[in-house]
């Protein structure tokens, strides 16, 4: 933990970072884009030389499902656009690939209780292209990185945070050839990562070679109470979203992995101290809520999608996705929270709880031997149907897989 938002470096020979085949990302690229209706969720951005492509002009640059494959669309775009350099980028990806969130929440486990969920949200940006330098240049972000090569060498080139002037005209320049002084260039190939400190200014390099890197980033902020009332209230964002201002100090959530359970309990003082400022616009239910669903993303802004929606019944059996633990919050007498993976449900039954610490247990169970675990007298049909739409909800949520059955 030497490094963590204090030095930048580069790590090799680590072996499944990340767990994901080059192909098996390509087509999650291709469906980012081709699915219009994840547009505003999944982003999806186009580079040529340097300058943003829209309209016609982009969508004749985007991947295509005939392509098969990244170094199969480099050659595509290499017929169409001669030897100019191209850059694509797209964030939150894990929304659309389950495998890739579930190795970065256990690849984040360790970071995470040792320095506390120092973040305001954990999301992924993927670029890939064969772009010479980042083509919106030098420039800093609120992010603490971890950037990871798919395809070819990855090279960063990073600055301090007071080695560069935000007044300087090198920021969001691609020529910085004069202000090499106090940088660092640092590359990784797939199998290790470059990291980077939140607020250092970098920029990509390249050779003009196809590169495809994954960059999971967390966002870090000075003031912890404004950045999580940002996250609440979005409109505060462009108020209190200074990124000008260098680091004094961090302030660390305690943040357990191994028992989300007991950490979604404990709500912590800076969200307490942010509700005050917010009263008049956030409730108290809504802030547990909303700390609900963050602990059981584990800090991700935009988890795996869910399912569609699956019936079931009394007779069926599910098992448990091992280290999804689904958490509850009693919120008031009749209205109980519970979250998983990122999405929360809300239910009147008074003994989902009951059946929540019922699933932790084991890992198989009947969806009967369930509801037969609500502590509550109350179990009329009515309730009984709210509690088999909790089980659905963690069904679609992907924390519980319906177990076949051949008669049906």
């Amino acid at each position: 933990m030497t490094f963590w938002e204090r030095h930048p470096g580069a790590f090799e020979g680590i072996s499944d970072i990340p767990p994901i085949a080059p192909n098996s990302l390509f087509r999650t690229v291709v469906t980012a884009y081709e699915n219009q209706n994840l547009r505003g969720t999944v982003g999806v951005l186009a580079y040529m030389n340097g300058e943003q492509q829209h309209g016609a002009s982009a969508e004749r640059l985007f991947p295509r499902l005939s392509d098969g494959s990244f170094e199969n669309h480099s050659k595509r775009l290499k017929t169409t656009i001669g030897d100019c350099d191209f850059c694509f980028l797209v964030n939150h990806l894990e929304f659309l690939d389950e495998s890739l969130w579930r190795w970065s929440r256990d690849f984040l486990s360790g970071l995470f209780q040792n320095v506390g969920m120092n973040s305001l949200g954990v999301f992924y940006a993927l670029f890939f292209g064969t772009y010479r330098t980042t083509p919106f240049g030098v420039h800093r972000d609120p992010e603490s990185v971890f950037h990871l090569p798919v395809i070819g060498t990855k090279q960063m080139r990073i600055w301090p945070i007071d080695a560069i002037d935000p007044n300087s005209p090198i920021v969001h320049s691609m020529d910085y050839r004069h202000s090499l002084d106090r940088s660092v260039l640092l590359q990784a190939n797939p199998g290790g990562f470059i990291y980077w400190p939140s607020r250092h200014w970098h920029t990509g390099e390249g050779a003009g070679e196809l590169t495809v890197s994954l960059a999971l980033s967390l966002f870090c902020f000075d003031s912890l109470e404004v950045a999580l009332a940002t996250q609440l209230v979005k409109s505060l964002v462009a108020e209190h979203g200074d990124l000008k201002q260098p680091v004094r100090k961090h302030h660390r959530i305690p943040f357990d992995p191994t028992n989300l359970q007991r950490t979604s309990e404990n709500l912590p003082d800076h969200l307490h101290q942010a509700a005050e400022e917010l009263r008049q616009h956030v409730s108290d239910e809504a802030l547990i809520v909303g700390w609900l669903r963050l602990c059981s993303a584990s800090g991700f802004l935009t988890p795996p999608q869910q399912r569609r929606h699956e019936q079931i019944r009394p007779q069926d059996k599910v098992s448990v996705v091992p280290g999804d633990a689904a958490l509850y919050r009693v919120l008031r007498p009749g209205l109980t929270a519970v979250a998983v993976n990122g999405h929360v449900t809300m239910t009147s039954c008074p003994g989902v709880g009951d059946m929540v610490q019922l699933l932790c247990s084991n890992s198989t169970h009947s969806v009967q031997s369930l509801l037969d675990a609500l502590s509550s007298s109350d179990k009329s049909p009515t309730m009984l149907q709210d509690a088999l739409n909790v089980i659905c909800h963690l069904i679609r949520s992907r924390a519980l897989n319906r177990i076949s059955d051949s008669a049906d």
